[in-house]
C-alpha cells in the first residue's frame, strides 16, 4: 500500500501530476482532484496523500491534500455505482464537511450538480451515507456555498493567465468555454474583488464547479 508520496514534480496536466522521489529515478504519475492539481508547481516538492486502487490490468493512485480527503475518497468508493472517476470529481466540488452538510440535510440538488451523479445515484449517496462522517472535523469551517445564480451575468473575460487556469480546467471537465468564461468571470468579481492571485486558484476552480449544473 502507498499512502504518502513526497517528490518533485516534473509534469502536470488537468487531470494528473507526475512526481519524481527523491533517490528513486521513477516518477509516480498520481490522479488528483483539480484545486489539489492548481497547488502543484513543476519543479516545486509537492508531497500527497494517497489510495492505490489495483485492477486487474492496471494501479492507480489517487492523491489527495489530506488524510480525511483519502477517507471520504474510500468512503464514496464503496457506494455502488461511484467510481473513482466521480468519487474524484465530487471532491474536486465539495470538501468532506460540505459533503457531509449536503448529506445530513438530504440536500439532492447539491449531489446533482455533480457530473456523473444523476437523481438516482444522489439518492443512492444520500441513503447510505446517512449515517457516516465523512469530515473528522478538522477541516469543518463557516463556509458559505457559491450561489449559481448570481453568475448569470455576462462579462467580458479578464486577461490573466490565472482566470485561465480555471477556465481551461472546467473545459477539461466537460463545460464549454462560453459558459466557462462567463461563470469564471463573473465569480473572480463578486468572490475575488476583479482580481485572481495564483494562490487563489483552487478555490476558484472549486467555487466555480459548484456554480454549474451538468455539462451541456
Amino acid at each position: 500500500m502507498i499512502s504518502y508520496v513526497k517528490g518533485k514534480v516534473i509534469s502536470k496536466s488537468l487531470q494528473n501530476i507526475s512526481l519524481l522521489p527523491d533517490g528513486t529515478g521513477i516518477a509516480l504519475q498520481i490522479q488528483m482532484p483539480a484545486q489539489t492539481i492548481a497547488k502543484a508547481d513543476r519543479g516545486a516538492t509537492f508531497e500527497t496523500w494517497t489510495s492505490l486502487i489495483v485492477r486487474q490490468e492496471s494501479l492507480t493512485l489517487y492523491g489527495f491534500e489530506t488524510e480525511e480527503e483519502v477517507s471520504a475518497f474510500e468512503t464514496l468508493l464503496s457506494i455502488s455505482g461511484i467510481g473513482a472517476r466521480t468519487a474524484l470529481t465530487i471532491l474536486s466540488i465539495y470538501a468532506p464537511h460540505e459533503l457531509d452538510q449536503a448529506i445530513q440535510s438530504s440536500d439532492l440538488n447539491a449531489l446533482t450538480k455533480i457530473p456523473g451523479i444523476g437523481k438516482k445515484s444522489a439518492q443512492r449517496v444520500l441513503v447510505e451515507l446517512q449515517d457516516k462522517r465523512l469530515s473528522t472535523g478538522e477541516s469543518a469551517s463557516q463556509s458559505t456555498l457559491f450561489d449559481a445564480s448570481s453568475a448569470t451575468s455576462k462579462t467580458q473575460g479578464i486577461a490573466d493567465k490565472n482566470v485561465g487556469d480555471v477556465i481551461d480546467a472546467l473545459v477539461q471537465l466537460g463545460w464549454n468555454q462560453k459558459t466557462a468564461s462567463d461563470v469564471v468571470n463573473t465569480l473572480i468579481k463578486t468572490e475575488f474583488a476583479g482580481k485572481l492571485t495564483e494562490t487563489q486558484v483552487p478555490d476558484a476552480l472549486r467555487l466555480s464547479l459548484r456554480a454549474f449544473a451538468k455539462p451541456s
